[in-house]
């Protein structure tokens, strides 16, 4: 198994010669060799001088799992590197804890180990592993990870316990190391609230299977969550940031594990499928728009929809870099069309996503020829919008202003003399019962200085979910 070549004088050398000199080449070969894997193989090459075993597995631990990321095995032997099992590093920790400060364990049996580790256990039994020794590498005095030797014949010749004392922290300083560069490494492609790609992320994968498999198609779709601002103006960003999680959790579930899943920003996520995925775009946009989202607050669930809009390479784009406009074209004559659905990308989309763009419902509500003015339909009828006709109607040079004069309510605007019998419009309007039901009427309005404006009103009553009922009003100078 070893192929490490040992110092020329290796037989007639003294056990603390031979240990002083291991641990020297060990410790030149963690400190001075820059890549990870070829410091850890010499560190098991070194290892196979001194013990005597036909498998040896360097073992990280994890906070949820315990993994071999590095094995050398006698020709023959099937190698577990690469596989992991459900024991944490507090259990690990909680295990050496038991042998005291000892710098390795021989465990003859591994059947005590079914009192630590259930999971454990039966990794060493479905792998045929009766006894093992097993010495912990530390890291700021937490076992980082362990090496693990199976059926095990020890060379004698040479101090184990000075030898891995010597070299066990720096061992799980590389480890460490290791894992502090993937976390970081991570960290700079992925969003940190929902753990999937970020948008750098993405773009860096796409682009690498695409490099790498310039012919295999490609599916972009965009999702957005609708009405995500109401989630946190209303319940608060708490409540928005679990929606995200949502969103992505379900991302998770529907989408292939091979998908690339990201959050680009704000409310918008990504997917792009790749290669015979591509091929299943249409029905899995349709598997999550049909999915009953749901996002809880104080224990009460709030239902929320997304909208989808997805584009196809090579079927829609000739370069992949411009699927991300197509895609965004489909999402938003799915939020022209009303939200809460999805749609593939088509030539009409796009040419009425250019014709729309920079165009806004502000632009809508500030240019209707009309003041518009929106308050909720209970006693105190609270102001929720003003347009900036209305506010400048009412000679008032701000909403804020507005605010202030009225009192924050619509009452506050109506001539006093005129309020109840206003009031019972709307009331009757109301006590119909039903949404989307409109009335008309004319009555006389107040402005900051003092003076009197006659006005027609067109008022449509609707039930907003989280807002409540609501009046929507258009105001019409009877001059006019």
């Amino acid at each position: 198994m070893a192929e490490y070549t040992p110092h020329p004088n290796w037989h007639t050398m003294s056990a603390d010669e031979r240990t002083s000199w291991v641990i020297s080449e060990m410790l030149s070969a963690l400190t001075s060799e820059r890549n990870y894997e070829a410091a850890m193989n010499k560190m098991l090459d070194m290892m196979s001088m001194v013990i005597h075993t036909d498998r040896m597995s360097v073992f990280v631990c994890g906070e949820t799992e315990t993994r071999i990321p590095f094995e050398k095995c006698d020709e023959g032997v099937q190698s577990l590197r690469g596989t992991a099992f459900e024991v944490r590093r507090e259990e690990i920790n909680r295990w050496f804890a038991r042998i005291g400060d000892k710098p390795m364990a021989l465990v003859p049996d591994v059947s005590i180990i079914r009192k630590f580790s259930e999971p454990l256990y039966a990794w060493f039994e479905d792998n045929g592993i009766t006894d093992f020794m097993a010495a912990p590498f530390y890291n700021d005095e937490v076992i980082v990870g362990f090496l693990g030797a199976y059926n095990v014949r020890l060379d004698k010749t040479v101090d184990l316990d000075r030898l891995f004392s010597a070299v066990s922290t720096f061992i799980g300083a590389r480890i460490e190391n290791r894992r502090l560069i993937k976390r970081l490494e991570w960290a700079g492609e992925h969003d940190p609230l929902t753990g999937l790609l970020d948008r750098r992320g993405s773009e860096v994968a796409i682009r690498k299977f695409h490099a790498e498999n310039h012919d295999a198609p490609l599916a972009m779709l965009l999702i957005d969550l609708d009405d995500f601002k109401r989630i946190n103006d209303v319940y608060g960003h708490n409540a928005g940031d679990e929606a995200l999680c949502v969103v992505a959790k379900a991302m998770a579930d529907v989408f292939p594990e091979s998908a690339f899943l990201c959050r680009n920003g704000g409310d918008e996520f990504l997917v792009a499928l790749a290669g015979d995925d591509a091929g299943n775009a249409d029905s899995l946009a349709e598997a999550f728009s049909s999915l009953k989202l749901e996002f809880e607050v104080e224990g009460e669930r709030h239902p929320m929809t997304c909208s989808i809009g997805y584009a196809l390479y090579p079927e829609h784009v000739s370069n992949v870099n411009k699927l991300h406009s197509k895609a965004d074209a489909a999402l938003y004559a799915v939020k022209m069309a009303g939200k809460s659905g999805f749609q593939k990308y088509t030539d009409d989309a796009e040419a009425h996503y250019r014709s729309q763009l920079g165009f806004s419902a502000h632009d809508i509500v500030e240019n209707v020829p009309y003041a518009m003015l929106v308050h909720k339909a209970d006693e105190e009828c609270a102001l929720l919008f003003a347009s900036a006709q209305l506010t400048r109607l009412l000679g008032c040079d701000s909403l804020h202003e507005l605010m202030q004069f009225s009192g924050g309510s619509f009452k506050g605007i109506v001539h006093p003399d005129d309020r109840d019998r206003i009031h019972a419009f709307y009331k009757r309007i109301a006590d119909e019962g039903d949404t989307d039901v409109s009335g008309r009427t004319g009555y006389r309005m107040l402005t900051r200085n003092g003076d009197t404006k006659n006005m027609h009103a067109i008022a449509h009553f609707v039930k907003i979910e989280d807002v409540g009922d609501v009046f929507y009003t258009l105001v019409i100078p009877a001059d006019n």
